[in-house]
């Protein structure tokens, strides 16, 4: 009886987990699918977009342009969505220094370790070199 029992909550546990486990896959690949059409970067606390967002920050509309400098977040970002128009450039370290990481929307990361950053949405007509240049 008491081996029934045990093979029985093993079996319902296990179902939950499976079930649980595809739950958590379709929502990363909605999330993943639909970067394209995201209107924010967004930043989380946790790998595959779990946990709060630590920093946001929208596609610029036409004309305008926009940036963001972070020094140090804490907590650091795990993972990220970057939609078409924004420019990321994660560091390794504090005070953005350390290994750079350049990215340009869309993308994302599932898993990664950002300690600073900076950003961009838009095009700076002002920069040498318009908006074709990579920050």
């Amino acid at each position: 009886m008491v081996c029934a029992v045990c093979s029985l909550s093993a079996s319902v546990g296990g179902g939950l987990f499976f079930v649980q486990a595809e739950n958590d896959r379709k929502r990363i690949k909605t999330i993943e699918d639909d970067v394209g059409n995201a209107a924010a970067m967004v930043i989380y606390s946790e790998c595959d977009y779990k946990g709060k967002a630590v920093v946001s920050i929208d596609v610029a509309p036409d004309g305008e342009f926009n940036t963001m400098n972070m020094n140090e977040m804490d907590p650091p970002g795990k993972s990220f969505i970057l939609p078409p128009g924004i420019k990321l450039g994660a560091y390794s370290k504090s005070n953005q220094e350390g290994v750079k990481l350049p990215y340009n929307g869309p993308t994302f990361q599932r898993c990664t370790d950002i300690k600073s950053l900076e950003a961009e949405s838009g095009c700076d007509p002002s920069r040498p070199g318009g908006c074709e240049i990579t920050i």
